[in-house]
């Protein structure tokens, strides 16, 4: 443990592009786990029913699958540093259109979806393009998981902050407080230069020539990432009742004990990342099963807590891995295949909850999805 934070440490004063990610990454997914949590619940206080909920999300991700390559021609012409700094203001539009939203107004709703859409992927292609190229293939998964320990450090405590805000004040309030911090998430990236070559690629030929295996994982991956994010803080609100600050609470505590493993799992990925995220997505798949049968708030920490450890443990491997197989068959060739067959998977899962409108078909998915990732 003690050589791991030694050479934690090491990791933020050798290079100078990687603080700056992590600095703005930490910032960003402060205030972004601020309220991600209690967005699907926003729209069931003003009224929306889940399948209206998910007819939203099935419009955010279908505008990041479109957006993909405007982000990806984007970045590959200005720069990585320069996609993520536009998606702040593209995020702060959604919240300020999500600020005016009191009931079911489709135009408002479908408006915000395509600035949510467009936030995600010019910021997710430009991250992804920029820890690639930054990060190195021995030491990568420490450094990955040096990155997922700023962000879950901060993630841990933001949604006890944003529940206490909504038990206490609005979700007006919340909105303020997330687009305050969404542009302060952009200053490190100007601390240096975006120094970038453009990169020529052919979409087209970028989704060819892959194994099936990696692309069965990737869309799994996009299923299960939205039966995490989306239907499960739905199950959640129904069996804690509608309480903000248990929610908050709930999350925030057992973020912070997923923090305790990422100690380990960054050193174990640079041995043997596949390992890793066999028995954690092996993991993932079980939690899953307890996650849809159960009813009490003692049995979701402990369900929340082995969750985001398995979770932490599963996306450090998988993103090195990922960024390895970029530098074999293109860095910007394969994070496109990567974002398009993910938000495909993302978009298949909203719309089969769309024809199926309960959470607990989403759990189910979610179970699914688990089980798939492991052909990664």
């Amino acid at each position: 443990m003690r050589q791991y934070l030694f050479a934690i440490s090491r990791q933020f004063t050798r290079d100078a592009e990687l603080n700056e990610l992590y600095a703005s990454l930490a910032i960003r997914h402060f205030c972004l786990a601020l309220i991600s949590t209690f967005v699907p619940l926003y729209f069931i206080k003003v009224g929306f029913s889940l399948q209206q909920i998910f007819i939203y999300y099935a419009i955010v991700v279908s505008t990041q699958l479109i957006g993909i390559p405007v982000a990806a021609k984007f970045a590959s012409r200005y720069g990585f540093k320069h996609s993520m700094m536009i998606s702040s203001p593209l995020t702060v539009m959604f919240f300020v259109i999500l600020y005016s939203i009191n009931d079911v107004n489709w135009l408002l709703v479908s408006v915000a979806g395509v600035f949510c859409g467009l936030g995600n992927i010019f910021f997710r292609m430009g991250m992804h393009l920029n820890t690639a190229k930054n990060s190195h293939g021995s030491k990568r998964g420490t450094e990955i998981g040096t990155i997922k320990i700023v962000e879950s450090i901060f993630k841990a405590v933001a949604p006890l902050i944003g529940g206490l805000i909504l038990a206490f004040l609005n979700y007006q309030t919340l909105f303020l407080v997330v687009c305050v911090c969404l542009i302060a998430s952009s200053i490190p990236l100007f601390l240096s230069k975006d120094y970038h070559e453009p990169i020529h690629f052919d979409m087209l030929k970028s989704l060819k020539n892959h194994k099936i295996h990696h692309t069965m994982s990737f869309l799994a991956s996009g299923v299960e990432y939205d039966a995490n994010s989306v239907v499960w803080p739905i199950a959640i609100f129904y069996i804690l009742g509608g309480s903000y600050e248990k929610i908050g609470w709930l999350a925030s505590t057992s973020l912070l004990i997923g923090v305790v493993v990422l100690f380990i799992t960054g050193k174990w990925v640079n041995k043997n990342r596949k390992l890793v995220m066999k028995i954690t997505s092996f993991g993932l798949v079980i939690t899953w099963l307890f996650r849809s049968v159960t009813q009490s708030g003692i049995q979701l920490f402990a369900l929340e807590s082995v969750y985001n450890s398995l979770e932490n443990g599963y996306y450090v491997a998988g993103d090195a891995t990922i960024y390895d197989r970029s530098e074999v068959q293109g860095l910007m060739k394969y994070i496109f295949y990567y974002q398009v067959m993910l938000n495909l998977g993302r978009l298949i899962f909203f719309i089969l909850l769309i024809c199926i409108p309960h959470y607990e078909f989403g759990l189910l998915l979610g179970v699914i999805g688990s089980l798939v990732m492991n052909f990664a």
